[in-house]
């Protein structure tokens, strides 16, 4: 009994030991041996992102790109009362999607909850309170989610018009598009559009890229103070990006 109870006791020891060393691991430079050889592995399942803390940009890429776990897609909308999505936009998010994720179950929208704003622009913090408080669920089950909140503007950067949430999440700004289509209304949807691709490419493992007619490129989710020009806004993901994604993928 004695020798068992040691064995269980030594056990116990190592693996606390691995968690503590891959924990203190997740958060360090990005070219550490752990993040580079083992986190993708290890972050395409939910469990282990929230036991290791896995949250940066891209660790539920395998969620969002692989169709054996998760044949469907689901995209959560959280918005306060003002931020006016249409089932155009979301048709050209749907649209936009497709060209990168194959899921065989399809692709959703679901409203889940509209609220109250108290104030005129939020920072990431307060943001990623918002995304807890409202989410309703993560991927399992066979079905991938990804939340979009949508407040009225960004406190940290109020020219920034999107920003990813931990590894499931997308942040738009309806306050400041509007702001920016307002010399040009029908700019409104392609600035959303745009923004919500944007930050889906970095969610399926995607940076920013030199070429200002790609959707990842830097400046699609901080315009500035370029009024709306139609021709100036990328909807579609590039032959560049497709390629990365494919890159991507192979590599899952």
């Amino acid at each position: 009994m004695k020798i068992a109870s040691r064995i269980i006791l030594i056990l116990f020891v190592v693996i606390v030991g691995l968690y503590l060393a891959v924990y203190a691991y997740t958060g360090q430079d990005e070219e550490n041996w752990f993040n580079t050889h083992y986190r993708s592995k290890i972050a395409q399942y939910p469990l282990m992102r929230s036991l290791f803390y896995l949250h940066w940009d891209g660790d539920a890429k395998s969620d969002y790109l692989t169709s054996n776990r998760f044949s469907s897609l689901k995209i959560e909308i959280d918005r306060y009362e003002e931020c006016l999505l249409t089932d155009e936009m979301f048709d050209a998010i749907e649209k936009g999607i497709k060209k990168v994720v194959q899921k065989p179950g399809g692709i959703a929208f679901e409203e889940s909850n509209i609220f109250s704003l108290t104030k005129n622009e939020y920072t990431v913090e307060e943001l990623l309170a918002i995304k807890e408080t409202y989410k309703d669920k993560s991927s399992s089950r066979n079905e991938a989610t990804i939340q979009l909140v949508c407040v009225n503007g960004y406190a940290d950067d109020p020219s920034n018009i999107g920003l990813t949430l931990m590894e499931n999440g997308i942040g738009i700004f309806w306050q400041t598009i509007k702001d920016l289509a307002s010399n040009n209304p029908d700019s409104l949807e392609p600035f959303v559009v745009s923004t919500v691709l944007h930050e889906f490419g970095h969610q399926i493992g995607m940076g920013h890229i030199e070429d200002d007619e790609c959707l990842m490129a830097a400046f699609v989710e901080r315009p500035g103070n370029a009024k709306g020009a139609l021709k100036k806004i990328p909807v579609s993901f590039c032959d560049e990006e497709l390629k990365s994604v494919e890159q991507i993928r192979e590599s899952l």
